[in-house]
């Protein structure tokens, strides 16, 4: 053991190592003890560098390597369990080390059962006093925000390899989840490119190459989203396993650790106090703050800078350090200045790989600290929040929900999310005998959670968001909802599946709402099989009719016996109802009068690269991929000169901005005109009307207007801002867009605030009011009765444009239906 030191006479020593040692010594001269106290070790322990092949911070670890070292942890220690939890999209493990002293892990079971006991009624009078707490340590969400990932494997090998008297107390105490990377599909992305960049001698050049990822980068995962917008929605497996995990442990305290950019120190929570989340008890705010003194001198100690309560919130409860927020967890965010390689210029002086990476380090240790020390207080905060949560729901006049949809495949979906968050949800009698309902109680457990997940929102503490201000699953998902000042009958019911003998029928069809049009029409014409549309509605009988939209086939059609057998094998492995009868031959040549015939689908491009926007190009991309199973063309628009555009009938251009390259559009104007269909997604059209496709007027605010000259007026603008709002809009049920919906009112959501209008295309839908989040009166004033989508006829082309993206983060289904229409559903526009 060396002497101790008096970090303050070293501080100006650590800043100059940190940032100005020459770059071509600087990795090569960091050893463990640079990260690590200097503890007696257990040599049986592997250290990082013995399984990756490297000191960590001297290259950027892949994930297999990663994912070796906590395998290699867990087969050398007795205090450690490897856990695989899942796969991601490109099937690397998903996984977490416990670690805990071999008492805890032998009684593991029983340490989980205690902290589920601590959410219900009747924790009142449980033993907290040899109640080991628990963490749950999250690294690297963002792919290429990595130095966390690399701090985890520190921290592995310090709590197992350590024997101090200090880490023995922490892990008699406490279980500890370390879950080194929630992202490997964009670690893997970011880490290739970094390492194939990298210099012998390094170079810090803030214009190197090292630096620049290609599109779309490593930040986000396969289908290119976020991941830490989907503690919420659940929609990828890493966030289904991590959310699994949540609910399995009721861990005391989550970390979620990141990077921002290199020009910045560090921040921890608590963040801007008047934008947190009014759900979340005052008292969470206390005791982050109160751990915060924990990381401010474990930064001190080290001269490290850093901020708190200052850019970031805790509002959006879809975001890894807020969902524990409102689950009786303390969630905690950090954020290091990212070096994006492994050195780089900053305003600060030169920012190293190994610097970021020790800062990480640091507060997960402090984290440590504060659990062990107040560890009784934050187990008491666990079991106070959840019998307040059950007082809460005893005043509430709303007692429950229900919910419905006409698709029961969203319904469903909706109740297996509500139940992946720990929520109780019944199936209840139906009120249409074929709509499965669902029934959720507010007296639970996860009362604030219910509420925030069912409730539009309208009132807000603040008007500046760091991410959306609305998430009402019910307006995303469009559906059916009631809300019961007393409790409905909540016998439990199971809609029994109806098998329906097609046998004697001479008319099968498919109900115009079903969700899987695109996979259903693209799988009857894999077996070049064409189906009739009904472009109006008709009724069979009394009892029957089908509405506009309806897919069927008769008897009179070429290919019936094969074709009833094709439509009758698609609609089960599309687990979509299929429907029959026997009806007149009258009425068989009544339905030609109204219908279109659809012989072919059209195959679609969708532009991607430079100067689109990833996010929206990744929502489009899963919709096709995922939810309807049906194939899409990336088209990077790089390569746009040598693409040959007759081989798509459908071109889609998400989010395009002013860094994209248009040089050759002229060719995507000439397909339309040829007859090709051009959707816009979002986008800045003002590129459209300079290249001559169409007019496009952008509409200002003038409240923006007015501030522009302003130099101190920076709130005032992003007052204006709109980060994610959901609005009313009106759409008119006669056009082919609409096929599918009964009711001419969607929600839809919107992020922005760049309108247009447009002469040549003609309204489909409009926004009406605001539904649920913020919106300041400008931006409602301007939206209001302006177009949401509109299409217009060029030529022999058509163009489109969608306001809202339909597909947004894979969870807003409402306007999927919409979306689908658009493109297989064109040619009845024209």
């Amino acid at each position: 053991m060396r002497n101790p030191v008096d970090f303050k006479t070293l501080i100006p020593f650590f800043f100059a190592f940190c940032f100005f040692l020459p770059a071509s010594s600087l990795v090569s001269q960091v050893g463990l003890d640079y990260y690590l106290p200097d503890d007696d070790r257990r040599t049986e322990i592997p250290s990082p560098e013995a399984i990756i092949g490297f000191q960590v911070g001297e290259w950027h670890v892949s994930h297999d390597r990663l994912d070796n070292y906590f395998k290699a942890l867990a087969e050398a220690s007795p205090m450690a369990q490897y856990v695989e939890y899942g796969r991601s999209h490109e099937q690397r493990p998903l996984s977490y080390l416990i670690i805990t002293n071999e008492k805890n892990q032998a009684n593991i079971d029983k340490i989980k059962a205690q902290h589920a006991a601590l959410k219900q009624e009747g924790s009142e009078d449980m033993d907290l006093e040899n109640l080991p707490a628990i963490l749950y340590q999250g690294y690297g969400v963002h792919g290429n925000e990595q130095s966390g990932t690399e701090a985890a494997m520190l921290v592995a090998y310090h709590l197992l390899s350590s024997t101090s008297d200090y880490i023995t107390e922490l892990l008699d105490k406490t279980v500890i989840l370390l879950d080194p990377c929630f992202n490997p599909d964009g670690l893997q992305r970011f880490s290739s490119w970094v390492n194939a960049n990298r210099f012998t001698h390094l170079n810090p050049d803030e214009n190197s190459r090292e630096f620049w990822e290609t599109w779309p980068g490593g930040r986000t995962n396969h289908y290119w989203f976020d991941l830490n917008r989907d503690w919420l929605f659940t929609i990828h497996p890493s966030s289904k396993g991590r959310i699994k995990n949540f609910h399995e442990w009721h861990p005391t305290i989550l970390t979620d650790h990141h990077e921002m950019g290199k020009n910045s120190t560090f921040f921890f929570q608590p963040g801007v106090p008047s934008r947190t989340n009014p759900m979340t008890p005052q008292l969470n705010q206390d005791l982050t703050e109160e751990i915060g003194t924990f990381h401010a001198r474990a930064l001190d100690s080290l001269g490290s800078e850093y901020f708190t309560k200052e850019r970031f919130d805790d509002y959006y409860y879809g975001k890894g350090s807020t969902y524990p927020d409102i689950n009786g967890c303390i969630g905690i965010l950090f954020e290091q200045a990212s070096a994006r390689g492994h050195l780089q210029e900053s305003k600060n002086g030169l920012l190293s790989y190994p610097f970021t990476i020790r800062n990480q380090v640091a507060v997960s240790f402090s984290t440590h600290k504060a659990l062990l020390y107040k560890r009784e207080e934050l187990l008491s905060y666990t079991r106070d929040f959840f019998n307040q949560s059950r007082a809460m729901a005893a005043r509430d006049s709303i007692k429950a929900y229900s919910f419905s949809h006409a698709n029961n495949f969203i319904s469903t979906y909706f109740a297996e999310t509500l139940r992946r968050h720990d929520i109780e949800v019944t199936e209840i009698a139906p009120i249409l005998s074929n709509e499965k309902r669902y029934a959720v109680s507010c007296k639970q457990d996860q009362y604030r959670l219910i509420k925030t997940i069912f409730e539009p929102v309208s009132s807000f503490p603040d008007s500046i968001f760091y991410d959306v201000s609305t998430w009402s699953f019910p307006l995303s998902l469009n559906l059916s909802l009631e809300r019961h000042t007393a409790l409905p009958e909540m016998k439990a019911f199971k809609m029994q599946e109806r098998t329906l003998d097609h046998s004697q029928a001479n008319i099968l069809w498919v109900d115009a709402d079903i969700y899987q049009l695109p996979g259903f029409l693209h799988d009857m014409a894999q077996q070049d099989l064409s189906v009739s549309l009904l472009t109006a509605d008709y009724a069979l009988s009394d009892q029957v009719t089908l509405s506009k939209g309806s897919i069927y086939l008769t008897s009179k059609d070429d290919n019936w016996v094969k074709a009833k057998a094709a439509m009758d094998s698609i609609s089960t492995s599309r687990n979509v109802m299929l429907r029959s009868a026997m009806v007149s031959k009258s009425d068989l040549k009544k339905l030609d009068k109204t219908k279109q015939t659809i012989t072919e689908i059209p195959k679609v491009g969708m532009l991607t690269g430079r100067g689109l926007d990833g996010y929206q190009a990744g929502y489009i991309w899963h919709q096709f991929d995922i939810h309807w199973n049906v194939p899409i063309s990336h088209l990077d628009i790089d390569r746009l000169k040598f693409i040959d555009l007759s081989k798509y009938q459908t071109i889609i251009i998400p989010n395009l901005s002013d860094a994209a390259s248009t040089e050759h559009f002229q060719k995507i104007k000439e397909w339309v005109n040829e007859g090709g269909h051009l959707i816009i997604v979002r986008s800045n059209l003002d590129i459209f009307d300079a290249l001559g496709f169409f007019t496009a007027q952008r509409v200002d605010n003038e409240v923006l207007v007015s501030l522009q000259n302003e130099a101190d007026a920076g709130t005032a603008r992003s007052a204006q801002v709109i980060g994610g709002a959901i609005f009313d809009s009106f759409f008119d049920l006669d056009h082919p867009f609409t096929y599918g919906y009964d009711d001419p009112t969607l929600p839809v959501f919107q992020q922005g605030n760049i309108f247009y209008d447009t002469a040549e295309l003609q309204e489909v839908g409009s926004y009406g009011s605001l539904l649920s989040g913020y919106a300041s009166k400008e931006n409602q004033r301007i939206l209001n009765g302006r177009p949401v989508v509109r299409s217009g006829v060029f030529e022999k082309g058509r163009i489109s444009h969608f306001a809202v993206n339909p597909c947004f983060r894979g969870y807003f289904m409402g306007t999927n239906r919409l979306f689908a229409n658009a493109i297989y559903l064109n040619s009845l526009a024209n």
